[in-house]
């Protein structure tokens, strides 16, 4: 006969989540940015995570052309979220300048490309679309995890003439399914 290994009630209870869309936000205790030579002035990674989409800007080094890194281009660097241990099923990103501050995104690459890694597991590379609205990467870390680094790979636009070279990001939320 046919047998589900691991835990079959989990198995259906995950299915029904996924099937009714549930998810809750996981906490994070601290965001940080490796390195912190990366942060823009006076930006503070904590702006990612405390819901007031307040942005985030680090400074930003294109990669060179034809270059595919999973995750922080050479230059940027990794935005590290410390959480209490859980499974994260979705990585909810606002790319870009907050939405009212329209000029200002205009000015500046977009992400394009994000790189997603779990504790110390392998990156995952991500395309992200060009909207002010929150954008959701479904992605399932298989186990409870503690840090999730995520880092730009690639943006949609070239730093424009005599801009400083910044990219940014409003918001980021991290969600589990209930247990």
């Amino acid at each position: 006969g046919m047998f589900l290994r691991g835990d079959p009630v989990g198995f259906v209870k995950d299915g029904w989540y996924w099937l009714n869309k549930q998810y809750v936000p996981v906490k994070v205790v601290s965001a940080s940015i490796d390195p912190p030579s990366a942060a823009a002035p006076g930006s503070d990674p904590a702006k990612l995570v405390d819901g007031s989409v307040q942005e985030f800007t680090m400074n930003w080094t294109p990669p060179p052309e034809g270059a595919s890194p999973c995750g922080a281009a050479p230059g940027t660097g990794w935005i590290t979220l410390t959480i209490d241990p859980a499974r994260i099923r979705k990585v909810v990103i606002w790319s870009g300048l907050a939405e009212d501050n329209l000029t200002g995104r205009a000015l500046q690459p977009l992400p394009k490309t994000v790189g997603i890694r779990f504790d110390d597991k392998a990156c995952q590379p991500f395309d992200l679309k060009d909207t002010t609205d929150p954008f959701p990467i479904y992605v399932d870390s298989l186990q409870p995890v503690t840090r999730v680094h995520i880092g730009i790979a690639a943006a949609s636009r070239p730093v424009g003439p005599d801009l400083p070279a910044l990219i940014s990001i409003t918001e980021i939320v991290l969600k589990a399914y209930p247990r």
